[in-house]
């Protein structure tokens, strides 16, 4: 069961929708390892769909993002497809920190993509 909780820590911006005690912990661990385990968005974090259009020819490029920000760090998984004139389908991973001011804006995001 350790290994499992190694391999699925609980920061992860997606978990597991179905009940731990629905499932033994060596089922979900095989279904995880498989991709096959149902996933949905963890608690606390933000499911974004939406598209990003480029002003000087129009390209639409549709996007969705799992993006979680929890006691100044951040956590995001972004993905796109094909654009409607160019650009290729992608997907990110993007760890970072930021800070919060007083208004509860948060600056100074600094992070890495994977």
């Amino acid at each position: 069961q350790q290994l499992y909780a190694l391999r699925w820590p609980p920061w992860l911006l997606m978990q597991p929708s179905v009940d731990d005690d629905s499932l033994p912990w060596r089922r979900r661990f095989a279904l995880q390892h498989q991709d096959a385990l149902p996933l949905r968005v963890a608690e606390g974090v933000h499911h974004i769909v939406g598209h990003t259009s480029d002003a000087f020819d129009g390209n639409v490029t549709p996007v969705v993002a799992a993006l979680g920000l929890q006691r100044g760090r951040v956590g995001a998984h972004v993905s796109s497809s094909a654009g409607s004139l160019h650009n290729s389908p992608a997907q990110a991973v993007w760890i970072g920190s930021y800070a919060e001011t007083g208004a509860g804006v948060c600056e100074d995001l600094v992070g890495s993509r994977t």
